[in-house]
């Protein structure tokens, strides 16, 4: 997980996060 987070800015990881999210819980995002 460090990993990947240090390869992301700050600027994409929230954005990247909100896409894992949703791939992960379709269901629970509208």
């Amino acid at each position: 997980m460090v990993g990947v987070r240090n390869m992301l800015s700050p600027a994409d990881f929230g954005p990247k996060l909100l896409e894992v999210i949703k791939e992960h819980f379709p269901q629970d995002v509208k």
